[in-house]
C-alpha cells in the first residue's frame, strides 16, 4: 500500500462532475436561466462558472422544472449573454499523508 494516499482533504471548494447546461446572464444581476440536460446537475451548494459572465459563484437557490431551471448565484453575472456554457468549477484536493 506504500505510495497510496491515505485520504484527501478539499482546500479549495468546487464541485466535482459534470455539468451539461447552457445559461442566459443579465450584467449586474444573480439571476439565470439555465437549460440542463439531466436532474440533479445543478443543486444549490454548486459552485458554478458560465462562459463570457460569471466566475466561480456558488448556486443558492434552483426553481422550475426541467429543461429549464431558473437558478440564483451568490454574485452578479458581469455581462449579458446567451446560451453559454455552463460548467462546475472542481474543488482543490490535497493529499494527506501516505499510509506505510
Amino acid at each position: 500500500m506504500s505510495g497510496n494516499p491515505f485520504a484527501k482533504v478539499c482546500t479549495v471548494a468546487g464541485t466535482a462532475g459534470i455539468l451539461t447546461a447552457t445559461a442566459n446572464t443579465t450584467v449586474n444581476s444573480p439571476s439565470v436561466t439555465v437549460t440542463a440536460i439531466a436532474a440533479g446537475n445543478v443543486a444549490v451548494g454548486s459552485y458554478v462558472v458560465i462562459a463570457g459572465a460569471v466566475t466561480k459563484q456558488k448556486v443558492t437557490a434552483v426553481s422550475g422544472t426541467l429543461p429549464t431551471l431558473s437558478v440564483t448565484l451568490d454574485g452578479n453575472a458581469t455581462a449579458t449573454v446567451n446560451n453559454a456554457a455552463m460548467s462546475f468549477v472542481a474543488p482543490t484536493l490535497k493529499s494527506l499523508a501516505n499510509v506505510p
